[in-house]
């Protein structure tokens, strides 16, 4: 008899709980979020994550404070938050870097398919090949024939997990030729030494070079996308011009806890879409050559399965190591 009636009881319980769920979701957020950017100030991730969070503010009520930890390519603060609370209240967005190419760079890291819950792909940003206006090349046609003529030739890339170098691999591999990459600390000194010389041919996200390109400071060739970037439309593709289907981008994207429920996962993904629902949003950021992408969290899930893989391949052809 008792046992009976604490199967009984236990149902019940079970079953408040399970009515309790669905309650719980929906009332989030009650407290203040926070969206971790695992890199410095200024940069897209960072943009994005502030224009995110100003919807979220509006949207949902609740303030979102933006925490930039870095180091490690992105894998620091990336780490922080697949630790954390599966509630929602901590967030990261995550990039290219720290969700994709670092698990081709660096032996031992967090595996991103399972070390976090997709919350939506936000933005793709196409690498943009440039070289210094003292070189006499101005298509992608006469910069091929002269790395070929010019073998072991320099090109400055932003860092050695970034999608940039690997854009530089997958040329190497798709055309046959003899570079020697020059990884730089972040995107903006890679310009930098193109822009004086020091360097004659850089590959980097168009964040960094696309004011200088502008401003004829330095000459971009192409970009590494699949069609032009709204922020350079005069500028073609690599995959228009000389390798059929050829796509490096960059991107970004954010993310919550494994574990977080799908219920909330919900209401953060609604929050994005809300964020570039305007043309003046969409405008601004396309602006900076990025594309918006929003996603569902499925539609992100696949998308890192086949740009890891991708990359895994570009290092296996290459033979590369770390």
């Amino acid at each position: 008899m008792i046992s009976r009636f604490l199967r009984l009881g236990l149902c019940a319980a079970f079953g408040l709980l399970g009515g309790m769920a669905p309650s719980l979701a929906q009332d989030f957020p009650t407290r203040p979020i926070k969206i971790v950017v695992p890199y410095a100030p200024g940069g897209a991730a960072d943009s994005l994550a502030r224009a995110v969070g100003e919807t979220m503010f509006k949207t949902l009520g609740q303030a979102v404070a933006i925490e930039n930890r870095t180091g490690a390519s992105g894998t620091t603060g990336s780490d922080m938050v697949s630790r954390s609370a599966p509630d929602g209240y901590t967030l990261v967005m995550g990039t290219s870097a720290s969700h994709s190419v670092n698990t081709v760079v660096f032996a031992k890291t967090y595996d991103p398919l399972t070390a976090f819950a997709p919350v939506a792909l936000v933005t793709r940003v196409p690498n943009v090949l440039f070289v210094s206006r003292s070189l006499p090349i101005h298509t992608m046609q006469e910069l091929v024939a002269y790395l070929k003529a010019n073998p072991g030739t320099p090109i400055a890339t932003g860092g050695p997990a970034t999608s940039g170098r690997f854009a530089a691999e997958l040329l190497k591999a798709k055309l046959g030729l003899s570079l020697t990459i020059v990884p730089y600390l972040s995107s903006a000194p890679a310009v930098a030494d193109v822009r004086v010389g020091h360097v004659q041919i850089g590959v980097t996200d168009l964040l960094a070079p696309t004011p200088f390109i502008k401003s004829g400071d330095v000459r971009a060739i192409a970009v590494t996308g699949l069609k032009r970037a709204p922020a350079l439309p005069q500028v073609p593709t690599v995959a228009e011009t000389v390798s059929p289907g050829f796509d490096a981008v960059a991107w970004n994207g954010l993310f919550a806890p494994p574990g977080t429920p799908d219920a909330v996962i919900e209401r953060l993904n609604a929050a994005v879409r809300k964020t570039f629902e305007s043309p003046e949003a969409r405008k601004k950021f396309e602006s900076l050559g990025q594309e918006i992408a929003v996603s569902s969290p499925a539609e992100l899930t696949q998308f890192i399965k086949e740009d890891i893989a991708r990359w895994k391949a570009v290092a296996a052809t290459n033979k590369l190591t770390f």
